[in-house]
């Protein structure tokens, strides 16, 4: 449904418009690719939820925890069963509980990771993770990620964000598949720069549209 509104923005005025779906290689944008009948003709899903439901109450508490440190005063937000559910995804090893200057606080644990099915390339299925370390912190070990995301985001010299802190990185062992970092208060920014070329090999089809054409062609992206 959600696509069909974003596409409708494109066509609100009286000039003729295009609407493109780029897909990219996760699993649900390559199943719609392969089956688009069951975008243009299928009916729009239906999706009922309780959110009392305590188990959806424990993912989203999860998930919330992930993005920052649970406290109290979260209550609000999650219901009367909010502390029974922190207890329980702390007994769980999913959430840490300590006590600072702010009052108690739950943060997600490196071992209460999740891992989110649409983060996982085609291209690049692997068990081969990287566990990303801390010199000088209260806990040594931080977390882990993907090999290919560890090249990317933790080479030497990048700057790398957690949890609202930033850490700067001072190796990359992949011997030992483990990167030393160590916690800055710099404020700068490490930025992946990508280069990609495309070449169409075969132009399949072409359909004319009031102004122009619409080509439905074979490529090779690098």
């Amino acid at each position: 449904m959600s696509t069909f509104q974003r596409a409708g923005r494109a066509g609100r005025g009286t000039d003729p418009s295009l609407v493109a779906l780029v897909a990219s290689e996760d699993q649900l944008d390559q199943y719609v690719i392969n089956h688009p009948e069951e975008l243009f003709e299928g009916t729009p899903e239906r999706a009922v939820a309780d959110p009392s439901n305590p188990h959806l109450l424990g993912l989203h508490t999860h998930a919330a925890a992930i993005e920052h440190p649970l406290r109290t005063t979260d209550e609000r937000y999650f219901g009367p069963t909010f502390p029974d559910i922190v207890s329980a995804l702390t007994d769980d090893g999913d959430l840490t509980r300590r006590q600072t200057a702010d009052g108690l606080e739950w943060r997600r644990t490196a071992s209460g990771r999740t891992v989110n099915p649409y983060e996982r390339g085609l291209r690049t299925i692997t068990d081969r993770t990287v566990v990303l370390r801390v010199r000088g912190g209260q806990s040594d070990e931080l977390g882990e990620l993907p090999l290919d995301a560890a090249l990317r985001d933790v080479h030497p010299g990048a700057i790398y964000h957690h949890q609202g802190q930033s850490y700067e990185v001072q190796s990359l062992d992949l011997d030992s598949d483990v990167a030393w970092l160590a916690p800055t208060d710099s404020d700068q920014q490490t930025r992946v720069q990508f280069e990609e070329s495309m070449t169409i090999e075969e132009d399949i089809t072409t359909k004319p549209l009031a102004t122009e054409s619409a080509h439905f062609c074979a490529n090779t992206s690098t």
